[in-house]
């Protein structure tokens, strides 16, 4: 079952009552022209005459009806075409925030990776200092190796609670469902 309407229907139901008010007022109009052909006088003819001429407000009151329900119709199409663009556009919006999100993560991804490998390279310094034996050089290289780690743990941290946290586990799927987006 879809759940946005399908604006080609719409317009052919509008399309379709406009159709049949066009059948109602022919009809009436053809019984009109018919009324004033009836070849008896009398209190008999002036009865069917009365209760034709209620019928024939009748159906024309009936046909603007119709054809006030085929501009309705048109109406509601628009303002469904206006809506969905509206919804396209936010899609739209939402995918780029997605992808700026996922960027950022990203980036954080490669900072963090950077810092590990930073690390690495001062922890080799700090394995040559207890290879020669300094213990003043190795006690400042683990200090260093400790203060930088705690900077770069510091920096991620900080830069980890910028990203929003979405707390709707819709927001889990949207991204795929919705957008039909999906993070490279």
């Amino acid at each position: 079952m879809t759940v946005l309407p399908d604006l080609r229907a719409l317009h052919d139901a509008a399309n379709r009552v406009e159709r049949t008010a066009a059948a109602v007022d022919a009809d009436a109009s053809g019984v009109a022209s018919r009324l004033e052909t009836l070849p008896w006088k009398g209190p008999r003819r002036d009865r069917v005459v009365f209760l034709a001429d209620a019928a024939l407000r009748t159906a024309r009151t009936q046909a603007e009806a119709e054809r006030a329900l085929a501009r309705a119709l048109r109406d509601l199409a628009g303002a469904v075409e206006r809506e969905l663009q509206q919804l396209a556009l936010l899609a739209a919006r939402a995918r780029r925030h997605l992808e700026e999100l996922a960027g950022r993560a990203r980036a954080l991804v490669a900072r963090a990776a950077q810092e590990l490998a930073d690390l690495g390279a001062a922890a080799a310094s700090f394995m040559w200092e207890v290879a020669t034996g300094d213990a003043t050089g190795a006690m400042q290289a683990a200090r260093a190796i400790a203060q930088r780690a705690e900077d770069a743990l510091r920096s991620i941290t900080i830069r980890l609670h910028g990203l929003p946290e979405p707390t709707d586990p819709v927001w889990r799927t949207l991204g795929i469902e919705i957008l039909r987006w999906q993070p490279v």
